[in-house]
């Protein structure tokens, strides 16, 4: 490791008088605590301003090109106290959108122990502040590490009403995703953690006794004793230092459960399927993930894609069709969680009645789920127009929150009029749209009226086509249909 580079550099800045006075005003320089070199050598006055003088310059969210040769020099792990005192001093001082400079560089230096001041920093600013809470994501993303890219994850599928959050969340996991050569699903799976678990169990000493640790279906920590005496809270004698790693573990589940519950109702929709050794690793062997693996079915399918078998997984672990034999699955098969459309009547209302009698809560309506088929009279048709005229039985408020819920994305007309409505399904390169009209942001009314629904290819140029509605994945049609027949409407007088 050679720092001739940045030392050309920081004397022709210095010469030509760009190093000559300190120009921050948040913090003075004798307050910095130092930072280091990965040699081990303490970074000079010259360089510290010279890191500031550069970084003062960018205009979006990446380090100048100068100043990320020194950056690439610093010991990261000898720079947090540094981090979180700049960190400190740009909140105490307003959070500024011109300092952004300070954020990029938390970004670039930091780590998982200032998750929590931009956690809170991006809650208290995407209300009123959305360039600022859209800065605090992308430091998120400089960090990259597994904990903050779950939180812009999150980001991505909560924020349904901040739209520019979502799509700035959405860009930055994306392109995380893509920096690590995955998809976004690949990248969520990537990201959740065992907590140190080795299978669906954790021990620890307390006071020299081993306990187990287990997660309930309640996604609690819960505590069985060598006697196997229960504990449903963390034991007393548990040391300091194991008592905060629970109480992280514990507050993890909790993230993790906000995110993974709506990924795997995307993994329905998707049909999402894994090799069987990947899916084993997945949903078995993480503790968390078992608990929502357990509450569903599931389904084999053969290298040819065509459905097998139907199974469930009980609180051993065994996999089970619902006669309650266990099955075995071929390592050259697939699992994924099944859509009802493509169950019979009589598979559905049969393990309807199974798993109420198990007494099985799903995380989302998989078995209850409503599904509708394409009539064949209307495959060659351009657009659905069963819902053309109709009233909604709600006002826009309603309206919005209704369609919001349901992962569709508005895009505003003339005078604030909401002339349309879009879902996407991007596994499947489709989104839908359709047309409304009478659905204003300015005030509460009753007066919308639903147009007709077409479909197009996601990313196509030119003038658009629309596709046959008997060209669509039999999902996407089930689900718009399920979307708007879950409306109430206005009957005419």
């Amino acid at each position: 490791m050679t720092t001739k580079p940045i030392d050309e550099l920081v004397t022709r800045a210095k010469e030509k008088g760009k190093l000559k006075k300190w120009n921050i005003k948040h913090f003075t320089e004798m307050d910095l605590p130092d930072l280091y070199l990965q040699s081990g050598e303490r970074l000079s006055n010259d360089q510290i301003r010279f890191l500031f003088f550069r970084m003062k310059q960018i205009k979006i969210m990446q380090p100048d090109k100068e100043a990320k040769l020194l950056i690439d020099l610093i010991d990261k792990s000898k720079s947090q106290a540094f981090v979180s005192f700049i960190l400190d001093r740009f909140l105490l001082s307003g959070a500024s959108a011109k300092d952004k400079y300070i954020l990029c560089l938390v970004g670039l230096l930091g780590d998982d122990g200032v998750l929590e001041k931009l956690k809170t920093l991006f809650r208290s600013l995407e209300k009123r502040r959305i360039k600022m809470a859209q800065y605090t994501i992308a430091t998120l993303a400089l960090i990259g590490s597994d904990k903050a890219l779950r939180f812009i994850e999150l980001i991505s599928l909560k924020y349904q009403r901040k739209i520019s959050l979502l799509a700035h969340a959405e860009q930055l996991f994306e392109k995380a995703a893509k920096e690590k050569g995955k998809n976004v699903y690949e990248l969520s799976d990537l990201l959740i953690p065992s907590f140190g678990f080795e299978g669906l169990s954790k021990t620890i000493d307390v006071n020299g006794e081993e306990m187990r640790v287990f997660i309930t279906n309640d996604l609690k920590l819960q505590f069985i004793s060598e006697k196997n005496k229960i504990i449903k809270s963390i034991p007393k004698a548990v040391i300091p230092t194991l008592k905060e790693e629970l109480k992280s573990i514990q507050k993890e589940i909790r993230e993790v459960n906000k995110i993974h519950k709506e990924r795997l109702e995307s993994y329905l929709i998707l049909e999402r399927k894994w090799t069987c050794a990947d899916w084993h690793k997945k949903y078995l062997n993480n503790p968390v993930l078992f608990i929502y693996a357990s509450t569903l079915v599931w389904g084999v399918f053969d290298e040819n894609q065509k459905l097998k078998e139907l199974f469930y997984i009980d609180e051993s672990a065994s996999l089970l069709n619902i006669e309650d034999d266990e099955i075995a699955i071929s390592s050259n098969h697939f699992i994924g969680v099944i859509h009802p459309l493509y169950f019979t009547l009589e598979q559905k209302a049969n393990w309807n009645q199974f798993f109420f009698d198990l007494e099985i809560d799903q995380p989302f309506e998989q078995l209850n789920r409503p599904s509708f088929v394409l009539p064949p009279t209307k495959r060659i048709a351009v657009k659905i127009k069963d819902y053309e005229g109709k009233k909604p039985a709600l006002t826009s408020r309603g309206f919005q929150a209704y369609f919001e819920k349901r992962n569709w994305r508005k895009k505003i007309g003339v005078g604030s009029f909401y002339y349309s409505l879009t879902k996407t399904f991007k596994g499947k390169g489709i989104y839908a749209h359709l047309e409304v009209e009478g659905f204003s942001v300015a005030w509460e009314d009753d007066n919308i009226v639903l147009g007709a629904i077409r479909f197009f290819q996601v990313g196509a140029t030119g003038k658009k086509k629309s596709i046959l509605l008997g060209h669509l994945p039999p999902i996407v049609y089930s689900e718009i249909k399920m979307d708007l027949e879950g409306l109430s409407y206005r009957k005419e007088k």
